[in-house]
């Protein structure tokens, strides 16, 4: 009898423990999500999305120039209205930075005009408020 209860501990241990490897191991969304950025091609200017793998480095391979000539973009969040005031958008426009080949270099959105920098900053979340309310969202 103690033999038979020994193996069922083991046994559920020897599950449980599987599963928690499982759970460990696997790519969650938010890792998923991590690793599918835009980038642009520099050749071109197109941009294109791409899920980073294991060992990549830029540039990497660009479907628009069929060579390795994509770079991360950075993401402007900005635009202007009819006004001229500074608003925020949901959709954002893909910038490649032009620092990464010149460093004194400055970019500036093509749409909008809002100066752009490396881990661009999003506006103020009561703008970006503003622009769900707006799309309806």
């Amino acid at each position: 009898m103690r033999q038979k209860v020994l193996i069922g501990i083991a046994a559920t241990a020897f599950i449980i423990s599987g599963v928690l490897i499982w759970r460990n191991f696997r790519d969650t969304e938010p890792v998923r999500r991590s690793r599918e950025r835009i980038f642009i091609c520099a050749k071109t200017g197109k941009p294109f999305e791409h899920t980073i793998q294991i060992g990549e480095s830029e540039p990497i391979y660009s479907p628009h120039s069929k060579a390795n000539t994509g770079y991360h973009a950075e993401l402007c969040f900005w635009t202007k209205d009819e006004n001229g005031e500074w608003k925020a958008k949901l959709d954002p426009t893909p910038v490649l930075l032009k620092s990464l080949f010149d460093p004194d270099a400055e970019t500036v959105c093509p749409d909008c005009g809002h100066d752009v920098v490396g881990h661009n900053p999003r506006p103020p979340q009561e703008l970006m408020d503003a622009a769900k309310r707006a799309a309806g969202q």
